[in-house]
């Protein structure tokens, strides 16, 4: 049997480098993920501005009360913090952002980060409006201010209406995009920015669940969400 023993370790040997390597291989960094904080908020105030957004303000790095932005955003004045994490970002940011959008007396607030946001954090912007940019979001500001256009990057927004009446308007609901959990608030309109593309779009409400495919593109795409009887609905609204 010795003779199965070398070809044995000898595969062995090349399984444990090839694991190695495989754990130790970093991906390219992108730019964005090498700059200091005061260079990602000088960055993307220049990318925000190059995408149509009115950059009023690029704040003290002391002192700025949570909002690293003041501009204008969509005709409103918008308190945004900006974090450039290389670990997802919690509620902490999202309850800066709010502070700072009373403090400067901003009409929204908005948390801008080249990482991703955890579920809480979601759910509590999702509560109170916060608009939250990603790093999906802010590739698809530096593809758009490079004037290249990419499915991958480009960000479509869609509009959710819930239903007001009925006695299932006060149930917690959520939808599932590609992935990613958004809470809906009762009684409310909520406006989400995810890639565009083709996507299912999934509610839940308890066991019940509802799902519409659509193609996101550049033009808000409004849904409605709720119950229409016992049954759980979204369907698309129609703008003339």
């Amino acid at each position: 049997m010795s003779w199965i023993i070398y070809p044995a370790a000898f595969l062995f040997i090349i399984a444990l480098i090839l694991l190695i390597t495989f754990a130790f291989r970093r991906e390219k960094p992108e730019p964005v993920d090498e700059m200091s904080g005061s260079e990602f908020e000088d960055y993307m105030a220049d990318i925000l501005y190059a995408n149509g957004v009115e950059v009023l303000e690029v704040t003290k790095a002391s002192g700025d009360f949570g909002a690293d932005i003041i501009a204008v955003f969509e005709g409103e004045r918008i308190a945004i913090q900006c974090k450039r994490y290389s670990s997802p970002i919690g509620v902490k940011a999202v309850q800066e952002a709010v502070s700072a959008c009373a403090y400067y007396k901003c009409q929204r607030a908005a948390v801008i980060t080249n990482s991703t946001f955890t579920r809480q954090a979601r759910e509590l912007a999702a509560e109170g409006g916060v608009i939250l940019w990603d790093r999906n979001a802010v590739f698809g500001f530096i593809a758009a201010a490079e004037g290249r256009v990419s499915e991958r990057t480009a960000v479509c927004p869609i509009k959710i209406c819930r239903f007001t009446e009925g006695l299932c308007a006060e149930e917690e609901m959520s939808l599932e995009i590609e992935g990613e959990s958004f809470v809906l608030p009762p009684k409310s309109a909520v406006m989400l920015e995810v890639s565009c593309g083709k996507k299912r779009i999934v509610l839940k409400s308890g066991r019940k669940k509802a799902g519409i495919k659509a193609e996101l593109t550049e033009s808000p795409l409004i849904l409605a969400a709720g119950f229409a009887g016992k049954k759980l609905f979204i369907g698309e609204i129609s703008v003339k």
